[in-house]
C-alpha cells in the first residue's frame, strides 16, 4: 500500500487499509499478512491500530534482510 506524500496525515492510508481489510473479510479470507520495513514506523503504527500484530516471517528471504523486515498478521475472524 502506498500513499503519496501530499496525502499523508489526511487519513487516506487508514481508509485504504480499512477498506482492504473489509473486502478481505467479505471475500471470506480468515487472515491477512504483510511485511514492511523496520523504518516505516508510521505504517507499523497504522497497521497495529487496526489490529495487526507482529508475527514470525511467513516466507523465506535472504539473511541480509532479517533485521530489515517487520512481519505482521491480522485475524479477520475477529472484528475491532
Amino acid at each position: 500500500m502506498f500513499v503519496y506524500e501530499q496525502f499523508h496525515g489526511l487519513g487516506v492510508g487508514r481508509q485504504l487499509a480499512l477498506e482492504i481489510v473489509a473486502r478481505a473479510r467479505y471475500l471470506g479470507f480468515r487472515h491477512m499478512k504483510l511485511d514492511t520495513s523496520f523504518r516505516q514506523l508510521e505504517a507499523q503504527r497504522l497497521y497495529e491500530s487496526i489490529g495487526f500484530k507482529q508475527c514470525d516471517p511467513y516466507y523465506d528471504f535472504p539473511e541480509r534482510l532479517r533485521n530489515w523486515l517487520v512481519f505482521m498478521e491480522l485475524d479477520l475472524l475477529h472484528k475491532l
